[in-house]
């Protein structure tokens, strides 16, 4: 079978932690890429792993580059990707791909997606999603042996996460909230008017119910001001969202759970300010909002304080 020749990078706009690299450069190192974007929890799940990737086998001629290629318009600003790759203690190299075309390039249609390439600048490994760790650190040895036969090191063994062991089949599926990809309002919605959605009695399950003034954009639903909440009915045991600001940083959101402050325990961003849920936005980013002790069903209310805060999507774990 013909092997397939790695494509070298293009359209990049800019390097995070190195000076420019390109893989014809890389020649007799093994190169792991890993397209990725910082609101994506699937992504954000696969770094702890990935960072333990570098830092063992850095040493042996090993590269790992990410491919930060953004969903959102907002992740295509250096400024946001700088930041979350601080925050995120990231320190491998990230080029932005802030216009996808590395990642048309590659055929990519996946948040992460990762490739192997081998000394010789040939393709010989692709995993889609997370999970398969050890499968991934066994390629990444077998192929460092070819350079460095004396290396040894052994793949360390990854249980899988808990909701890849019992399935999705319950778990509430992602949910986006702009126009193009809305997929979940319980009622109809007006994309692109100042509209004063009026509560319903009943909340149901994996649907987003609005209440007070809203406008929803392509990519997000935003908070208008005055009194207007969002009620969501799910099944998890962790919930995140994707916030933004049209107007200024810092901005409040308020939490309650089944009509309640949830128990501190509960929270995971969000931290209890006399006797309330509150949750502080400081730039555009995935937040955890709930991490509850087993999967369970809840309804959650989130109340904007502040002006011209912005909704992206919801995911779940």
């Amino acid at each position: 079978m013909d092997r397939l020749k790695a494509l070298e990078f293009e359209g990049i706009k800019g390097w995070i932690n190195s000076n420019e690299l390109k893989l014809s450069d890389l020649i007799g190192k093994v190169v792991f890429l890993d397209f990725w974007t910082y609101t994506c929890i699937n992504c954000r799940r696969t770094l702890p792993h990935l960072k333990r990737f570098y830092n063992k086998y850095k040493k042996y001629g090993f590269v790992l580059i990410g491919i930060h290629t953004p969903e959102f318009s907002f992740e295509r600003e250096r400024n946001w990707v700088e930041k979350a790759v601080k925050k995120l203690g990231i320190e491998y190299p990230v080029a932005l791909d802030s216009d996808n075309i590395t990642w048309f390039k590659y055929g990519n249609s996946y948040w992460p997606r990762q490739f192997i390439i081998d000394h010789e600048g040939y393709i010989v490994y692709e995993h889609i999603g997370e999970g398969d760790y050890e499968e991934i650190e066994e390629e990444i040895i077998r192929n460092l042996k070819k350079i460095n036969p004396s290396i040894n090191e052994e793949a360390e063994k990854v249980e899988p996460e808990w909701f890849l062991q019992i399935g999705w089949h319950r778990i509430t599926p992602e949910i986006y909230l702009g126009y193009y990809r809305m997929n979940a309002y319980q009622h109809q919605i007006f994309p692109y008017e100042n509209f004063n959605y009026k509560e319903i009695e009943e909340t149901k399950m994996h649907r987003v119910h609005l209440i007070g003034k809203w406008m929803v954009y392509d990519e997000c639903l935003t908070y208008l001001g005055g009194e207007a909440k969002l009620k969501l009915r799910f099944y998890a045991k962790n919930v995140y969202v994707v916030l933004n600001s049209l107007n200024n940083f810092p901005c409040k959101l308020k939490i309650y759970l089944d009509g309640k402050t949830p128990n501190e325990d509960f929270l995971s961003d969000a931290k209890i300010v006399n006797g309330e849920a509150i949750l502080n936005i400081d730039m555009p980013d995935m937040y955890h909002l709930l991490k509850l002790k087993k999967p369970e069903e809840h309804v959650i209310e989130l109340i904007p304080i502040s002006k011209g805060l912005s909704f992206y999507t919801f995911t779940f774990g």
